[in-house]
């Protein structure tokens, strides 16, 4: 049995990924500059298993893992900063992954005949202040 026929996409890769930022600093007054920046990336789905048939435990059915797995789900994330820098130290805050979409990074199963489906998250919403310091 052939698990994975030649030009089988690869798992969680998807055919579309794109990533963008954009940041605008300005004096803020003597010595100080500010900041704005924001980032923006989209992923689009992709399968979550490179092999197209697997033999199931007990049963002996063949199946496809990406039809009991699914597919890792398309997503896009923001990203937003603001912050001031002095000569030798900062301040920032920030919210990342903004609107709090639950995307994925990968799918999988515990092991190679089991159907329960494990899904790796990205990151939740973050906000947040950092500070630092050049030295």
């Amino acid at each position: 049995m052939i698990a994975a026929p030649g030009g089988t996409r690869l798992p969680i890769t998807p055919k579309f990924k794109a990533a963008g930022s954009v940041r605008y600093s300005w004096p803020a007054w003597a010595d100080v500059k500010a900041h704005l920046q924001g980032a923006l990336t989209y992923q689009g789905s992709a399968p979550s298993s490179l092999r197209t048939a697997i033999q199931l435990v007990g049963t002996g059915e063949i199946v496809d893992p990406n039809v009991f797995q699914g597919h890792v789900r398309a997503s896009t994330t923001v990203d937003l900063f603001a912050g001031l820098d002095w000569p030798r130290w900062n301040i920032e805050a920030f919210a990342t992954n903004l609107f709090d979409d639950r995307n994925e990074l990968s799918r999988s199963t515990a092991c190679g005949s089991c159907t329960r489906v494990l899904v790796v998250p990205g990151r939740p919403r973050t906000l947040g202040v950092r500070a630092g310091l050049k030295f």
